[in-house]
């Protein structure tokens, strides 16, 4: 498993969260916060993928 991968997906995830909790924008909540969240499952998922493999 690349740990690396693993980690900054992680840190994406916690800074999508907060965007969705603590901006006011609604713009930049929901499009932003969906982009961030969006890389930090694909980056979780190709660190759990490289597992496998």
């Amino acid at each position: 498993m690349d740990s690396n991968k693993l980690v900054f997906g992680s840190i994406l995830l916690v800074i999508s969260v907060w965007m969705f909790i603590a901006l006011d924008d609604f713009n930049a909540r929901f499009i932003g916060g969906s982009i961030v969240g969006i890389l930090a499952i694909a980056n979780i998922l190709q660190a759990i993928m490289k597992k496998k493999k």
